[in-house]
């Protein structure tokens, strides 16, 4: 996806909507330190991570779309709460 292969794979329209968005926001982050320069094909924002704001992009061939950054929460929180146990 990152290198624009779709076309010359026959993936389908969305898969090759999908490399496209990716190719421009590596592109735009690359050349602007910001995957929402505005330019390339139109694109949902990517958000900025931070303490305040976890949430990572969904990168869905019919979906770009931001979810939380939950991913074993749980276990974090716990070692976050002990964290003399684990010299952290």
């Amino acid at each position: 996806f990152v290198y624009g292969l779709a076309p010359l794979l026959n993936e389908t329209a969305s898969s090759i909507a999908l490399s496209r968005a990716v190719i421009d926001y590596w592109v735009s982050f690359a050349t602007s330190l910001d995957p929402n320069d505005g330019l390339g094909v139109a694109r949902p924002l990517w958000p900025q991570y931070t303490s305040d704001n976890q949430v990572l992009m969904q990168l869905n061939s019919d979906d770009l779309t931001t979810i939380p950054n939950d991913y074993r929460k749980e276990q974090i929180d716990f070692i976050n709460d002990n964290a003399v146990l684990f010299h952290h």
